[in-house]
């Protein structure tokens, strides 16, 4: 064994820092009435200076000299004092800011001597970079303040006509970025992202955007836009940016929330900027045009549009001249609604005729206007059914129908409602138009629709004098064959519409939103499980596919395709063919027989890898791709149920 005296048994401690002069006794008494505050022994101390051996500017053992100290203790008259007698730090004022001491920064801005001209960030940012620098914010002073968002400091800051350098984009190519990159590329893309995010950090201040910005509100939905288009660039600090853009848009709601009065939320709601869409569609709408509001709904700053003042201020102007409704028993609610629904033609012909008249105002009401346009959809939804239903009992056979009154009613309607699409382009633009899923699905449901009577009248005009025959004798493409299929899929376009209406019910609207969400995370799925089948497919095609077909199991069946009890590996020999069996499986639809064919000797290992290739499908797609799949919908659908206002 080995000596327990021995060497190996113990750590060498050596001390490799920089060996610094000890203090002698008067700094140590200099430095000890800073941090008491003893104002008379300190000025005894300075005044006797250049008889003794006292070193103004020494440091104490965790490197803060007497400025530093008279700062942290908030000892405002040592430290005009010291500054008196020519005491100097290099990070006096960072400290100060830092600390949040409001009278030490008054006092180190007085002090410092005036310049002539504006001072320059970048020397600034040389002077802070020294070795002697201690603080560990790499930041300048006004920086430094708004990531403290103290008001009084930044106000006093301001003052000194101090500007921030605006940050370089992500990848920037100009020539000073390009330089520093050849220079050190390591040092220049961590310096950079951490640069950009010290500059976001002290733009998203609350604080400073209430002291620089004219619209305060507009600048903090710019900015959560900024940083939200920030954290999707630079991943790194995307936990970061996304808590800045949070911020942001927290102030834009808790100013909101200053309101004092239905006054100062209307005009803060109507208010309009350069740059923000101004609506006036409609006679009634120039008072109340809720641009702002709007603007808050283009950037998605749903926590100021679900402020409690604004929810308020916007109940007010949906229900308009129908206020009293709220108040009303729930039978006369009913009986209000059924009445409008009833007489919605009548109404549109009056507003039409005298819109500024008492029943035009009521009738321009949000309130009175969805109703009016639910009753009208619905009105076109009946039309609808009449027409699957009824009018094509007859003339299933027909080569060329004419068009019947009713195609005319629906004709009507489609136009109607392209020309409310055609508006809507006209008012928002087609970058805003494109965004709503809403306009999506009711353009294309459109399209359908004028596409399907097109076709008719194709249909009409071409074979209203050929003798009519069976359709299975039909070519596939007919213009009837071919208008009934994009019928029957605008029509289901038209009824899913009816889930746009869901977001005027508190009980109804979270679940609107949960299936676009839950529909998003199955788009994500998607790309996973295309993934898989896609693998399975070729490796079970290559397997089965130089298989020669079988005169034998060539017989007569009454079923076609995978649904068949009676199958044989013939399924596997095409993709497509292969691709269907998979996907059918996960239902349990497909009935090929991997497991149970043995043709001969020579195909049992064949028969082995199939079958092991479509157990090891079974065992990722139905077992673990469904269940990560439900897994995912539940996440989604809770997260939903939290913030479904």
């Amino acid at each position: 064994g080995t000596d327990a005296s021995s060497p190996d048994k113990h750590l060498a401690l050596k001390d490799v820092r920089e060996v610094k002069e000890e203090t002698t006794l008067d700094e140590k008494l200099f430095l000890l009435a800073c941090e008491k505050g003893d104002y008379y022994m300190v000025k005894k101390l300075l005044e006797e200076k250049s008889r003794g051996e006292l070193n103004i500017n020494c440091v104490d053992v965790l490197g803060r000299d007497a400025v530093t100290i008279a700062i942290e203790n908030e000892n405002l008259d040592i430290l005009q004092l010291l500054l008196e007698h020519g005491c100097q730090s290099t990070d006096a004022l960072l400290v100060a800011i830092d600390s949040e001491v409001v009278g030490a920064v008054d006092i180190l801005l007085n002090h410092r001597p005036r310049r002539s001209s504006k001072p320059s960030i970048a020397k600034l940012m040389q002077r802070i970079q020294n070795p002697e620098y201690s603080t560990t914010m790499d930041v300048v002073p006004v920086i430094l303040a708004a990531h403290r968002n103290n008001y009084e400091i930044l106000t006093m800051l301001l003052k000194q006509d101090v500007s921030l350098p605006r940050p370089h984009a992500v990848g920037c190519e100009c020539t000073l970025c390009n330089a520093k990159n050849k220079k050190d590329s390591l040092r220049h893309s961590r310096h950079g992202h951490l640069f950009r995010l010290d500059i976001y950090r002290c733009l998203a201040s609350p604080s400073l955007i209430m002291l620089t910005e004219e619209d305060p509100i507009l600048r903090a939905f710019e900015l959560s836009a900024d940083l939200k288009e920030l954290s999707l660039v630079e991943v790194e600090f995307r936990t970061d940016y996304e808590e800045l853009a949070k911020q942001c848009k927290m102030f834009a709601k808790d100013l909101l929330a200053q309101a004092r009065n239905s006054r100062e939320l209307e005009v803060i709601l109507n208010h309009t900027s350069s740059e923000d869409h101004v609506d006036k569609r409609g006679l009634l709408e120039e008072r109340m045009n809720l641009s702002r509001l709007k603007l808050a709904i283009k950037y998605n700053q749903k926590e100021f549009v679900a402020q409690s003042n604004c929810q308020q201020f916007l109940n007010t102007v949906w229900f308009g001249e129908t206020a009293s409704y709220r108040r009303k028993h729930t039978f006369l609610k009913i009986l209000t609604v059924l009445s409008v629904v009833l007489l919605w033609p009548a109404l549109s012909v009056c507003y039409l005729l005298v819109p500024r008249s008492r029943v035009g105002r009521i009738i321009h009401t949000p309130f009175v206007k969805f109703i009016i346009h639910s009753a009208s959809y619905f009105t076109f939804l009946l039309l609808l059914n009449l027409y699957s239903l009824v009018y094509n009992e007859g003339k299933k056979n027909t080569m060329g129908p004419a068009l019947e009154m009713i195609d005319y009613l629906l004709i009507l309607w489609i136009f109607g409602m392209v020309w409310s699409d055609i508006k809507r382009l006209w008012y928002e633009g087609l970058e805003d138009f494109l965004e709503e899923s809403r306009n999506q699905l009711s353009f294309v449901m459109n399209s359908l629709y004028l596409a399907t009577f097109t076709l008719k009248v194709v249909a009409h005009s071409k074979f209203k004098n050929v003798e009519d025959t069976e359709r299975k004798n039909w070519d596939a493409f007919h213009p009837i064959l071919v208008a009934e299929g994009l019928f029957a899929f605008a029509n289901v376009l038209s009824y899913l519409r009816l889930f746009f209406m869901y977001t005027t019910s508190s009980i109804l609207g979270p679940l609107q939103i949960s299936m676009g969400q839950m529909l998003q995370e199955f788009g994500k799925f998607l790309g996973l499980f295309l993934l898989v089948l896609i693998s399975f497919t070729i490796g079970l095609t290559q397997l089965y596919g130089k298989e020669e077909k079988d005169p034998v199991q060539s017989i007569e069946k009454d079923c076609e395709g995978i649904f068949c009890q009676q199958q044989s590996n013939e399924t596997f020999h095409t993709f497509m063919g292969t691709c269907y069996a998979l996907f059918w499986y996960i239902f349990s639809l497909a009935h090929v027989p991997l497991f149970v064919t043995r043709i001969s000797y020579t195909e049992e290992l064949r028969s082995f890898v199939g079958a092991l290739i479509v157990g090891t499908y079974n065992i990722v797609v139905v077992i673990v791709l469904t269940k990560l799949l439900v897994a995912m919908l539940h996440k989604s659908f809770r997260q939903i149920a939290v913030s479904g206002r």
